[in-house]
């Protein structure tokens, strides 16, 4: 069973007492042991992982850098403490010191200090993440000084910004590294080493999934034992670093959708599970979070007894501007057995004016347990890809929306983690099935789980839904065209709002 956050904190299996950052003190431990030592600290309860990309440190977007240590935790931080949050994932660049190439505030001394320092005394567990592949730089300037040095490392050693059309990945990947040459590899295992050595994290994400490119098009399947065995010396590295000072440093990595999405980007997800390279697996960029396709990865990581935790981009919630459909989200999660909820940037709908900030971290202590879901508002959806570039398509399972709807029906799933039945006592549920379609104006005849539930034609064409039409689990959603004629399926929404009064 996994560790509460107590247990992580004074205890272990083996007998030996830890503090949180600190040594385990009981001398130097036997192979075995240590591989139990870290299998014990992987199987720690993560009801929520919180993803921060590390950029509020900088002036930008999130406005003006912060003038102090006390002014960043509480612009990023704070609002992580006393929540469900178990393990708190602080960005730590692009592998340049400084990261990004940018400078750090004068009033901060070591954001990454800071950052880990502050989850360790929250109780959170405190990993550092890094991007193997940022490209950011391909939208502007190229300031890494190794890329200044070895152009011809770069994956269009020729490229420039707006060289390339976006319809074209090269719009994105050109400034990234290429992987297969050694002095890349070694250049971005040094940096991960020393930062490791002096900050000994509680663990280390390598993020492949930003940004999803790693080696020329065509050449990854040739590259795939290249990747594997750079990721065999980081875990043996890690390894090293976690017995000098006593302490497991955990491997993670986020990856794919899908193993097969990962193994097409030259990264064998597969096969680094089967060899417990991995100590905790990611899965997906959160662009496809409806659709059950990251339970490949899912089953696949618990046959080597390793957690899956599935991604949700909170960028999504700004789509939609309410919290309701993160709630669907985590609630369709937990009934398929996630290890836990991964967040990556909530902060970003609050910072872009989408979702007030104590209405989205509110849900910091509602997501990351199913018991604390129940009886709250829900929106669950079938996935359309919601981001358009070539880029994230490449690791984002292909999702079932938008498609052709004709006169002949078409079964569209439809996921639904609540069971409706156990409503409390005290609310009773109404639901409202949306469809969007194109042409707006389009007729269609709707059936859910066998039932007619009506013909309509409007915009966002609105059906209310009895409650007990609603299975919990799969739901079978029968969509036909009203007059013949072809329209193109692209929203499936359905709203579940519990009201006061008798169930």
């Amino acid at each position: 069973m996994p560790l509460n956050r107590r247990q992580f904190l004074t205890t272990s299996a083996l007998g030996v007492t830890v503090a949180s950052g600190s040594r385990v003190v009981g001398g130097s431990l036997s192979d075995a042991s240590w591989r139990k030592r870290r299998l014990e600290l992987a199987q720690r309860r993560r009801r929520i992982i919180y993803n921060d990309d590390g950029d509020a440190r900088y002036k930008g977007y999130y406005g003006p850098a912060p003038k102090d240590e006390a002014e960043f935790l509480k612009r990023r931080f704070n609002w992580t403490i006393d929540t469900q949050i178990d393990s708190f994932f602080w960005c730590i660049g692009d592998g340049q010191e400084p990261p990004w190439g940018q400078p750090l505030p004068e009033g901060i001394d070591d954001c990454n200090t800071t950052m880990l320092g502050a989850a360790r005394k929250a109780g959170q567990e405190a990993v550092i993440s890094m991007r193997m592949n940022d490209i950011h730089d391909a939208f502007g300037t190229v300031n890494y000084p190794f890329k200044l040095k070895n152009r011809r490392m770069l994956i269009e050693p020729t490229g420039a910004k707006g060289k390339y059309p976006s319809s074209d990945v090269r719009y994105y990947t050109w400034s990234a590294l290429n992987y297969a040459f050694p002095e890349v590899r070694e250049h971005k295992f040094a940096y991960l080493a020393k930062t490791c050595a002096k900050y000994v994290p509680d663990g280390l994400e390598l993020d492949f999934f930003r940004h999803p490119t790693f080696f020329k098009e065509g050449e990854e399947a040739r590259n795939l034992p290249v990747m594997t065995e750079f990721v065999r010396r980081i875990r043996k590295r890690l390894d090293e670093i976690g017995k000098a000072r006593g302490k497991p440093i955990l491997l993670i990595a986020r990856l794919a959708d899908t193993p097969e999405k990962s193994v097409k980007m030259g990264l064998d997800g597969p096969t680094w599970l089967k060899e417990r390279l991995l100590d905790v697996l990611i899965v997906g960029g959160g662009y496809a979070p409806f659709w059950t396709a990251w339970t490949e990865y899912r089953d696949l990581a618990a046959k080597h007894d390793i957690p899956a935790y599935p991604c949700f981009n909170c960028s999504l919630a700004s789509h939609f501007g309410r919290v309701e459909v993160m709630r669907g989200i985590a609630s369709n999660w937990w009934h398929l057995g996630a290890a836990g909820v991964y967040l990556f940037n909530p902060f970003v709908p609050v910072d872009g004016k989408k979702i007030p900030a104590k209405t989205m971290y509110a849900e910091l202590n509602r997501l990351g347990d199913p018991k604390t879901l129940v009886g709250l508002d829900k929106v669950f959806c079938q996935d359309y890809f919601s981001d358009n570039s070539v880029l994230m398509q490449r690791m984002t399972a292909d999702p079932p929306l938008p498609t052709a709807i004709s006169k002949t029906p078409k079964a569209i799933p439809l996921l639904v983690g609540d069971d409706l039945s156990k409503t409390p006592s005290d609310r009773r549920a109404t639901c409202q099935l949306r469809l969007l379609t194109e042409p707006a104006q389009a007729p269609l005849t709707v059936k859910l789980n066998g039932q007619d539930i009506g013909t309509a034609k409007d915009n966002f064409q609105q059906f209310e839904v009895p409650p007990e039409t609603i299975r919990h689990g799969n739901n079978k959603l029968i969509v036909a065209s009203g007059d013949g004629q072809s329209t193109q399926l692209r929203r499936v929404q359905l709203w579940v709002r519990m009201k006061k009064g008798s169930s």
